[in-house]
């Protein structure tokens, strides 16, 4: 059944139920969502969601291949029309005080003007409620942590929180089936005994998932031109050249789509933007969650669509404005140690104002007033209408703030700055400079740029890609339009996905891509590994939706078949080493994540010579003086790293850093801390630590169940290694060679090792064979000639 046949069905049947006045406004008393007469009001014809609307930009960047809606919970106008209900229902709460819709307000883009939201019972979350719109397009995770795998799971988390909604499964339950007005509304989304939880959840994913933006004056501008990069006519210069600044210095975090056709502007994963200088910050961010070290300050962000009405910004709400945020990335951004891809840009005025600008043109206001996702519960009592929420302080915050582009030191205070480790501010570096102009002539020698490379080195700031801002020459060499077409062994059917007796260049590298997914970890974040490999497979659109299940389903079991067998390989490890040497084995492993995350591992081979090189390339005209414009572009260059120009790097989070961060939230100053101290995401890791059950968690408990639980997590998601995710066990396997070990202890790990190795590989190669027998079935020979053409 196609989507389309099934929102006609759905209407359909939702007519027949919903016809005539009584049912357009139902009479609620006991099981309303308030003690007062509160009336449900839904349309005579109920409202379309089912449909999709989207512009010609949207369908030329392929965004619809990035449509997560699972193929058992489409959305459907019954569906949808049961997800509206629910969302805006204050009987879903356990004191009937809240809905969904308390936190998400629909005039803030489905988010929350406050700071913090505030539960049922009136205490404060402690993180800021991000967007709805346009989570149908979310890869990775849901949340800022990416707690939860979809949105179905997502929906029912806040339901069930003892902070925000307090509700129980069967409260929840037993409130939806004595209902008036629900038992009607679950048969006609879900069909007859549908009342379920999991129905519950499937129809509040859907009524968000249809809150899509595509009609801003981005989307107007692009139906314009041929390429997003283009000047767009409905712009003014501030906004254009905001569009420009964008796709330089913010399209490689918030982008979704392929080509160059902006779309979505989501991030695919969490990352750390520098917010904080250091790993103590109390909220860890997906590091909380995962109990890795390296992952400690990564937030997942939310569309940037209708941003502009989504103040307070970043996961604290700490910005009040888009131009706060824009100053934080312009001049703030601090050196985190597990700081992600993101460098001080350095703008001007005028510039920051163009972005603040351009973030604008993203607004979809049409989402802010369409009635089909406002509130259909209506109430002569005001005081039992959600209003919306007023901005609240954050308790005990202090947002840390870098260097300002405005202050100057002098020569002393530089020095003093630099000697202590610290970073000077932008406009002090060339007059730090210009003291080490011995001659005194306005230029730079050789000699007297050796100064700047020892600072350099000893900071550890080449790695932060010092690089002028010149214009790009060739990135490489350009494949030949023709060069696809070559054949390789015509008997070879290695890759020949149209199944025509010849494998081309270009298919022989799609299926290289399909056994990379195969043999590699995905770390949690399976949709985004699996776009990457399904971009470049080039296939009908009506057909990529089909396939994509297909390398879905196949990896998901693939995972499945290797977890068991690390499973039973850390069985093995664990009789062979014993549980001493097992768990310092298990230390190094977690231990070698810190030591190594964003850093340069060469950096240690460098020499002076070799960071000199890098600053002599700004030497434009090549006659070994830095004259006074190359030395500006060196100063900018020397600027732009995070923490800026002088700072060394912060030490690395690990274990001790983890749990002295989760002792902060100890309130009665016991020197542990309990369930009910702990932000209520952790608060299973205290239960769990708590190894003498005296109900709470001191620090040597911490520290023991860290290591266990952050090991566990190493080898479920695999380990970060250049782009991909390897297997923890295999990746890591020479840590064993420092354990103090006999020698036949060593030869059997080898031995386990390899043969573990060598069954994970037959797993992947078996997978791969059935899956790419299964894509060759249903891609035409001529269709898929045609598209490798392409």
């Amino acid at each position: 059944m196609t989507r389309r046949t099934a929102g006609i069905i759905s209407v359909l049947f939702l007519n027949c139920l919903m016809a005539g006045p009584s049912t357009a406004a139902e009479s609620v008393t006991e099981n309303n969502p308030s003690s007062v007469n509160v009336q449900l009001n839904l349309p005579d014809e109920p409202f379309v969601y089912s449909e999709d609307a989207f512009p010609d930009h949207f369908a030329a960047s392929g965004i619809m291949s990035f449509d997560t809606s699972p193929e058992d919970n489409l959305i459907t106008n019954a569906g949808a029309t049961l997800g509206r209900v629910l969302f805006y229902d204050k009987s879903m709460s356990a004191n009937r005080t809240v809905s969904c819709s308390s936190c998400h307000v629909q005039q803030n883009a489905f988010s929350d003007p406050r700071k913090f939201s505030v539960g049922f019972d009136g205490q404060q979350t402690d993180r800021n409620s991000m967007a709805l719109n346009d989570l149908r397009f979310v890869r990775a995770g849901f949340f800022w942590d990416e707690r939860a795998e979809s949105l179905e799971e997502a929906v029912l988390i806040p339901l069930y929180s003892h902070v925000e909604m307090g509700m129980s499964p069967e409260l929840m339950l037993e409130r939806i089936s004595k209902s008036d007005v629900y038992p009607s509304l679950f048969q006609v989304a879900f069909g007859a005994q549908s009342i379920t939880e999991e129905n519950v959840g499937r129809a509040l994913a859907q009524f968000i998932r249809a809150m899509t933006t595509s009609q801003s004056r981005y989307d107007e501008g692009a139906t314009q031109v041929a390429s997003s990069k283009d000047l767009f006519p409905n712009f003014s210069n501030s906004e254009n050249l905001g569009k420009e600044l964008f796709h330089e210095k913010c399209a490689a975090c918030h982008t979704l789509g392929v080509k160059d056709q902006i779309a979505i502007f989501s991030m695919f994963r969490s990352l750390n933007n520098g917010i904080d200088a250091d790993a103590s910050a109390r909220d860890g961010g997906r590091g909380d969650i995962s109990y890795n070290p390296t992952e400690i300050g990564l937030f997942k962000a939310s569309s940037l669509r209708n941003i502009e009405f989504t103040a307070p910004y970043m996961h604290d709400g700490r910005h009040k404005t888009l131009e706060e945020v824009i100053a934080h990335y312009s001049d703030h951004v601090s050196r985190h140690p597990n700081i992600s891809a993101v460098r001080r840009f350095l703008l001007t005025k005028e510039e920051q104002t163009a972005l603040v600008d351009f973030l604008k043109t993203l607004s979809d206001r049409k989402l802010l007033e369409d009635p089909r996702f406002s509130n259909p519960w209506q109430t002569s009592d005001l005081s039992a209408v959600a209003s919306i929420p007023v901005a609240n302080p954050v308790p005990g915050h202090v947002a840390q703030q870098g260097n300002s582009n405005s202050e100057i030191l002098d020569e002393i205070g530089i020095r003093k700055r630099l000697k202590n480790g610290q970073s000077v501010p932008a406009g002090s570096t060339l007059i730090w400079l210009h003291t080490l102009d011995k001659d005194q002539d306005g230029s730079f020698n050789k000699e007297e740029t050796k100064a700047v490379a020892q600072l350099l080195l000893e900071t550890e700031s080449l790695f932060l890609r010092l690089e002028r801002r010149r214009r790009r020459g060739p990135a490489g060499r350009e494949r030949p339009q023709n060069e696809e077409e070559k054949a390789t062994d015509a008997g070879s059917q290695t890759g020949d996905f149209n199944g025509d007796g010849e494998t081309t260049t270009r298919e022989a590298e799609q299926y290289q891509s399909l056994k990379r997914l195969l043999e590699m970890g995905d770390g949690g974040r399976l949709q985004v590994l699996l776009d990457r490999v399904m971009n470049r497979l080039d296939l009908d659109p009506l057909i990529y939706s089909t396939v994509r299940q297909k390398v879905f389903s196949a990896k998901q079991k693939l995972n499945q078949d290797v977890l068991r067998q690390d499973q039973k390989m850390i069985e093995q490890m664990q009789e062979l080493l014993g549980k001493e040497n097992y768990e310092k084995y298990q230390q190094l492993v977690i231990s070698s994540q810190s030591n190594t995350r964003g850093r340069n591992l060469n950096r240690s081979l460098l020499s002076l010579e070799e960071v000199q090189e890098q600053i002599w390339k700004y030497d434009e005209n090549v006659n070994g003086v830095l004259e006074v414009s190359e030395l500006h572009e060196l100063t900018r260059a020397m600027n732009t790293p995070p923490g800026g120009f002088g700072q060394k790097p912060t030490a690395p989070a690990d274990i001790i850093e983890f749990c002295n961060r989760m002792l902060k939230f100890d309130q009665n100053d016991d020197q542990k801390v309990s369930q009910q101290e702990l932000p209520e995401r952790m608060s299973d890791f205290a239960l769990r630590a708590d190894a003498n059950q005296d109900g709470g968690m001191s620090l040597e408990e911490a520290k023991a169940h860290f290591r266990t639980a952050a090991f566990e997590r190493l080898v479920f998601d695999g380990i970060y290694v250049g782009g991909a995710f390897a297997n923890t066990l295999l990746f890591t396997q020479s840590s064993i060679e420092d354990l103090d070990l006999p020698s036949q202890t060593l030869n059997e790990f080898h031995e386990l090792m390899a043969s573990h190795e060598e069954k994970i590989s037959e797993m992947a190669q078996a997978s791969l064979t059935q899956l790419f027998a299964e894509i060759q079935k249903m891609i035409p020979p001529a269709g898929n000639k045609q598209a490798s053409r392409e």
